[in-house]
């Protein structure tokens, strides 16, 4: 089971800065889909801690300690 958290965000962030994406697609991180159906929770989870990642991973200052050893060159 996937749990949003700081872990999860850590290790989404770790990868965006190690990969530098031009471009990042996400889930759905609304807990409905526009017919009204629910969204599964680890959706939900994933998407949401991808949101905060991608801010994450631009800020020298989050997860510091991992930032160092993450790629700095483009893939």
């Amino acid at each position: 089971m996937i749990e949003y958290g700081l872990p999860l965000r850590r290790d989404i962030a770790t990868a965006m800065r190690r990969y530098r994406p031009e471009l990042v697609i996400m889930l759905n991180h609304h807990t409905t889909w526009s017919t009204g159906a629910w969204n599964t929770p680890d959706h939900v989870a994933v998407a949401h801690a991808a949101l905060d990642a991608a801010a994450d991973a631009g800020n020298r200052w989050i997860f510091c300690r991992f930032a160092s050893t993450a790629q700095t060159s483009r893939h």
